[in-house]
């Protein structure tokens, strides 16, 4: 063989498998390709936390936390993947938040993660300015500005409804929405407020989201008559609802809703007052998702409660078997009424499908919710007390909450609530205002309550 032939046959061996096999200085030897998956972490700080603070990533691996400073999860996450982090398990008395939660992983370890703790009842100065948000001049005018009723949508974003004055007796109706961090929401409406001017006095007293996050409010617009406004997601009216976006109600003198509910069949119901021309009957009305009232429900979709003097709805809440609940005034007592779905009174609810509060004064439900064992809990003023009761699921008082079951706050001068909402522990948040003699103005105040009706000490 000539010299170059031991080479040249070498080579050719080796071109042929050259797909499956690799050849080396003077033999051959395989190879195979392999794909190396990249993961990084997620990670970030914690500060002001004082107790024990449990996070997730991505719904789980649970993270345990005890003090300020770094924290990094266990599990890594693969480069382009998404992550999630929420808080698991808040530490007591103390309410932790999260920002720059959630992204994709881009090549690097995630380590800007911030979460926030704060001692309940303390203003979160991650919101707004200090933890106030102040809105002036909603309509464009000058006067006065109040908001009346809060809810917060699934993405966290803050809406809030009222009235504004434009000059005179003229107010508009509003809907604000707030981003979770406070800031205008600029995808709503015209940056971040939604207007209703029905021509007079207009102003929002309650609102909520349906099942497809349309918001919904009730109050008062046009000539004193009851109205109900839809907004889609973006502020817009509803077109689909009563054709404009408004549904109004005339009982040929003054009406006024008060609260709203949307229940599991997605049919809307609003209670409130109806002047009957001689004084205020409490109206339960129920429309259907369209805005048409529900001929099934009552007397052609509605339902009027008059026990002779002056009486009207503040708070509606259904319950987990579809029943009505609403609380409200029946000449100086609390009252609350419980319903079944056709808009009968339930009489399996204290008698004949009501109870009633009476202090000697002047009694007043202002709210009303249900906690997760299906008790009853309203409060309001009485006297010049807040007052929160608890029933049970018949309407007898619930002797295990507080004295009798009933709790009073009594600052030494006039106070009084407006708002309750529970949380997932089933304490029991009041809002409202309390006189002080010092200046001669109401204060906001806000208490919370353990399930037992004591007040919370870690609050505030």
């Amino acid at each position: 063989m000539q010299p170059g032939g031991r080479f040249l046959s070498w080579f050719v061996l080796c071109l042929l498998p050259l797909l499956t096999a690799g050849c080396g200085s003077g033999g051959g030897g395989s190879t195979t390709a392999t794909t190396t998956t990249v993961s990084y972490t997620i990670g970030g700080t914690v500060t002001g936390l004082n107790g024990i603070l449990v996070l997730q990533n991505n719904g789980g691996d649970d993270l345990q936390i005890t003090s300020d400073g770094s924290f990094t999860f266990a599990t890594t996450i693969a480069d382009g993947s998404t992550y999630s982090v929420t808080v698991k398990t808040q530490p007591d008395g103390q309410t932790c938040y999260v920002k720059n939660g959630s992204g994709t992983v881009s090549g690097s370890d995630v380590t800007n993660v911030v979460v926030e703790c704060f001692d309940s009842g303390s203003l979160d100065t991650s919101f707004g300015s200090s933890g106030i948000v102040r809105k002036s001049g909603i309509a464009g005018g000058s006067g006065g500005n109040a908001g009346r009723a809060i809810a917060v949508d699934s993405s966290g974003r803050i809406l809030v409804t009222g009235y504004s004055q434009k000059g005179g007796t003229d107010s508009d109706m509003f809907v604000l929405r707030y981003d979770s961090g406070g800031n205008p929401d600029t995808n709503f409406g015209t940056n971040g407020v939604a207007i209703y001017d029905g021509g007079s006095s207009d102003s929002g007293y309650s609102i909520t989201l349906d099942s497809s996050a349309r918001i919904l409010v009730t109050g008062s617009g046009r000539t004193s008559d009851l109205v109900i406004l839809r907004y889609d997601t973006d502020g817009t009216p509803d077109t689909s609802f009563d054709m404009d976006g408004v549904v109004v109600y005339d009982g040929l003198y003054t009406d006024l809703g008060k609260s709203i509910a949307v229940d599991s069949s997605g049919r809307i119901l609003v209670a409130g007052f109806s002047h009957n021309g001689s004084n205020n009957d409490i109206i339960l009305l129920r429309y259907d998702s369209d805005g048409n009232l529900d001929t099934t429900f009552g007397t052609n979709g509605k339902v009027i409660y008059s026990s002779g003097g002056s009486e009207w709805g503040n708070s509606i809440v259904l319950d987990s078997s579809g029943r009505i609940l609403v609380t409200g005034v029946s000449g100086s007592d609390i009252i609350v009424l419980r319903y079944n779905s056709d808009g009968s009174l339930d009489t399996t609810f204290g008698t004949n499908g009501k109870v009633t509060y009476d202090s000697g004064g002047n009694d007043e439900g202002r709210a009303i919710a249900i906690d997760s064992n299906g008790r009853i809990l309203v409060t309001g003023v009485s006297g010049p007390d807040i007052i929160v009761l608890r029933y049970d699921s018949d309407g007898s008082l619930d002797t295990t909450f507080g004295t009798g079951g009933k709790v009073v706050y009594d600052s030494g001068s006039s106070d009084t609530a407006y708002s309750m909402v529970l949380d997932s522990n089933d304490r029991i948040v009041v809002a409202g205002s309390s006189y002080n003699p010092g200046t001669g103005g109401y204060d906001m105040v806000i208490l919370r309550y353990k399930s037992d009706g004591s007040l919370d000490t870690t609050f505030g």
